[in-house]
């Protein structure tokens, strides 16, 4: 090396190629240093695209799970919304089920008001049909006017000579019947002083017979009786009529009503 060293010192017309050689020595070393370092670069890029091939596929696994999430939530709200959507229905239902139960209430309200109000007024009724029951009752009424009765015809008794706790007495005059103004039990009595064959009456509670009496055979005048007992309420309505047509006289035809219970 040294003989060739020497040699290429002392040869002039040589090119220098100690100083190539080193150059290129220098580049070789340069080379392989910048090869290292393009190997530790390149291993450093492997690294990082590792970690980031790891922090994908964190990223991928979490939207994943990011988007199994939002399906879950999504089947969550849509079953809430139908479980909303029942209980909106269920409250509908019991609202109109309250206002039923309050028009009930209300009716049944008014029922029981109803029935206080007629209770009371029954019982006041009541009240006022004992205190009626309980007063005295008489009248004694006889005929004003001498005359035919015609078969039907009511025989009115519309001369009172005597009477105690009627009110509308006037009605009797006007009338010549007797209309129940106390409920209560009634002796009932009916004198006719009249003259014809087969001459005969009868007594009726609205309008139903309660005796029936013949009072003669002849022409000769005769006198007839004929007494009930009667349960009598308010409004009914005493009546004579006769039965046949025959003459009537007037002081001995009277008929007395007394209430004796």
């Amino acid at each position: 090396m040294n003989k060739i060293s020497a040699q290429l010192t002392v040869t002039p017309n040589h090119p220098d190629l100690h100083g190539e050689f080193l150059a290129i020595k220098k580049q070789q070393h340069e080379t392989l240093q910048l090869l290292t370092t393009l190997q530790q670069t390149v291993t450093a890029l492997q690294t990082q695209v590792k970690a980031v091939s790891v922090k994908t596929f964190i990223l991928d696994s979490n939207e994943r799970v990011r988007t199994n999430a939002i399906d879950v939530l999504y089947n969550k709200t849509f079953e809430t919304e139908k479980v909303l959507t029942s209980l909106e229905v269920q409250t509908q239902q019991l609202k109109e089920q309250l206002e039923l139960n309050r028009n009930e209430t209300s009716a049944h309200e008014a029922t029981l008001q109803e029935i206080t109000r007629t209770g009371i007024v029954t019982h006041e009724t009541q009240n006022k049909q004992i205190a009626l029951s309980q007063e005295r009752v008489a009248v004694t009424m006889c005929v004003a006017v001498d005359g035919d009765r015609h078969s039907r015809q009511i025989i009115k008794f519309d001369e009172i000579r005597f009477h105690i706790g009627i009110i509308n007495f006037s009605a009797i005059r006007s009338s010549g019947v007797f209309t129940t103004e106390k409920p209560g039990l009634y002796h009932i009595s009916a004198v006719i002083n009249g003259r014809k064959a087969n001459a005969q009456f009868s007594i009726h509670v609205n309008g139903n017979t309660l005796s029936t009496l013949r009072m003669s055979s002849d022409e000769f005048i005769a006198t007839g009786t004929s007494v009930v007992v009667a349960e009598l309420q308010i409004g009914d309505v005493i009546t004579v009529t006769a039965d046949s047509t025959f003459q009537v006289y007037t002081h001995w035809s009277c008929m007395t009503i007394v209430k004796i219970d």
